[in-house]
């Protein structure tokens, strides 16, 4: 089991804080140094655009986050890439996270 370092504790709180992200979206959170990674029961998002995986990544170098999401295929088990958005502001991260996802991370 990994700890939750300072990194991502900080960036789960931009986004709505884990727990409210865990309940309101069903899904479960894998962390590792500086990343965390939201992984879906079910395939969820706007039509064209579904995804079961999404990952935020802090970029120290820029003080900025990379945001990637994927939709696995269940016949061949491939991750095939939905969204790649390097260079995310805290500011927009909960946003664009929320909209990927089409789901909604805190009720207020």
């Amino acid at each position: 089991m990994t700890t939750i370092t300072e990194t991502t504790r900080t960036m789960l709180n931009q986004m709505g804080g884990g727990y409210s992200i865990a309940r309101l979206t069903n899904c479960q959170i894998v962390v590792s140094d500086n990343s965390a990674s939201l992984v879906f029961g079910r395939q969820v998002g706007p039509r064209g655009k579904k995804i079961t995986h999404l990952k935020v990544t802090y970029n120290a170098g820029t003080d900025l986050y990379d945001v990637q999401a994927w939709k696995m295929s269940k016949k061949t088990f491939e991750m095939a890439p939905v969204v790649d958005l390097p260079g995310v502001d805290c500011g927009q991260l909960k946003e664009i996270c929320e909209r990927a996802c089409d789901l909604f991370f805190t009720i207020n």
